[in-house]
Order: C-alpha cells, then structure tokens, then sequence
C-alpha cells in the first residue's frame, strides 16, 4: 500500500509505547465519561467499549477494568465476567447490526498484534457475508463505511432499562 489518507489515525500511530503516559483502557474504566471513550457497558469487574480503531464496523473490546497484562492475572471471577459479557454483547450485536457472525479473541502480546499489550482484551468483530471486498484484497485496506458515533449511539440504545451486573 503507497498512501492512504486517514488523518484521524495520526496522534495513534505517531506514539511510541514509551509516549504513553497512562493506558487508554484504564483512562475509560474511571472515567465518568462514557460517551468520550465509547463505554458502552460496566460491569463488577469488567467494561465494554468500541474499538476506536475498528477492523469492523461495530467491532467491541471486552476489558478488565484492573490493568493486568495477561489472563492468568485475572479471577476466575473476571474471567466469567468476559465471558458473560462478550455473550450478552454479541447478542445486542446480532440484534442492531444483523451480524451474521463473529470473530472472538485475545491478542496476547506484543508480538501477537495486540497495540496494548499491557492491558488483557477480547475483541469482539462483527462479520457479514462479503464484508471483504476488492480493496482489502488488492489495495490492502480496509473499508469501514460506518461513523463510529452513529453506531455507538445505535447501540447504546439496546441498553436502555438494562442492568449489567
């Protein structure tokens, strides 16, 4: 790939890890602003939030609220708590978005492609039929046709009247 324009990416690309001064999950599990980190659910031990960096629309991360590295970290209590809760999302999912499948997983370390690896996450892809085309083929991009603010707010909406814990 020579160029693609996406501008918004910039600030995220350009940091090192040692230009990080705090871990942008642990800035969302205790902040009060949901919204600004696209906080969709917390639980006891766990919250779920969009993937601002999506390989799909509606993609979701599953995260510990603790900051822990690796996954024998956690409780056992936590490690239900991902499970429970990339369930029920996965449902809200297939329900505002008609997903027709899902890709569901951890990128356990640096060399695995996780771009945090010091903060455990599942990531939770939404999949339709087709949803690859000729760009991520043949230009090796992938095009995300959805504003991540209008999905937010899309799903958000499943989550009226609906207790988490």
């Amino acid at each position: 790939m020579d160029k693609l324009y996406a501008p918004w990416r910039s600030a995220y690309i350009k940091k090192e890890s040692n230009d990080q001064p705090s871990c942008p999950f642990c800035d969302a599990a205790v902040s009060s602003n949901d919204a600004a980190h696209f906080v969709l659910a917390r639980y006891d031990g766990v919250l779920v939030m969009m993937n601002k960096f999506p390989y799909n629309t509606g993609h979701l991360l599953v995260i510990p609220a603790a900051h822990i590295a690796d996954l024998g970290e956690a409780t056992a209590v936590v490690r239900g708590q991902l499970m429970e809760a990339a369930n029920d999302w996965i449902q809200i999912l297939q329900k505002q978005l008609n997903c027709q499948g899902f890709n569901v997983g951890f990128n356990l370390g640096a060399v695995s492609g996780g771009s945090i690896p010091g903060h455990v996450h599942m990531h939770i892809v939404p999949r339709w039929q087709g949803d690859t085309n000729f760009l991520a083929t043949i230009g090796n991009v992938k095009l995300i046709s959805s504003d991540i603010n209008e999905v937010y707010k899309k799903i958000i909406e499943t989550r009226s009247g609906r207790t988490t814990d």
